[in-house]
């Protein structure tokens, strides 16, 4: 690789980092909002059609016991891939990361700071490279992350986020949040069409 590329792909890499970060935070707060504006609406909606409100109370049960029986599940098939699971690259270079942050951010060495330590262990125990390739770059450590970053997987995991972001932007309980009284009426005619 030439310097010129090598350049170039540090600038694109922070790039990158800027937009992950941005992105990270925009997910953050979309989901908190859509929290409450989901409670408000179902709590506005529904209270105003009481058979309605009994009818998504049967609903939310099922959905709460399908959730909870459909976790048991995932759990149940997880620990059996985990056994016959191979370690792919992404854990390989997760692992490789992870060890040469930890080696400078340790309290026990010679700069260490236990701060920076706990935010690398998080990092790696929720098995986010990406975390760890922020944490690297907001404390300035230097660690050569060339061979280990995939810029497929950080732009993969740009859209995904995006989607996220755009799918919780797109139901009807953020619609509700920020609908005048007239387009509200709608939404319930539309909701309790019989």
């Amino acid at each position: 690789m030439s310097d010129i590329d090598r350049v170039l792909l540090k600038l694109k890499m922070k790039r990158y980092f800027a937009q992950y970060e941005y992105l990270q935070n925009e997910l953050v707060e979309t989901e908190y909002l859509f929290d409450i504006y989901n409670k408000d609406f179902l709590k506005e909606c529904y209270a105003s059609n009481k058979g309605a409100n009994e009818t998504n109370e049967k609903k939310e049960t099922k959905t709460e016991m399908g959730k909870s029986t459909s976790e048991s599940n995932v759990s149940e098939n997880s620990e059996d891939e985990i056994e016959v699971q191979i370690e792919t690259n992404d854990d390989i270079n997760l692992k490789k990361l992870y060890k040469m942050l930890s080696l400078k951010t340790h309290p026990d060495k010679n700069g260490g700071d236990q701060k920076m330590f706990i935010e690398v262990k998080q990092a790696y125990l929720d098995k986010n490279i990406f975390k760890l390739i922020l944490i690297a770059n907001k404390y300035n450590l230097d660690v050569p992350t060339d061979d280990i970053i995939d810029i497929e997987l950080f732009e993969k995991s740009i859209v995904e986020m995006q989607t996220k972001i755009s799918n919780l932007k797109r139901t009807v309980a953020w619609h509700w949040a920020h609908a005048d009284d007239t387009k509200k009426e709608q939404i319930k005619a539309r909701l309790f069409k019989k």
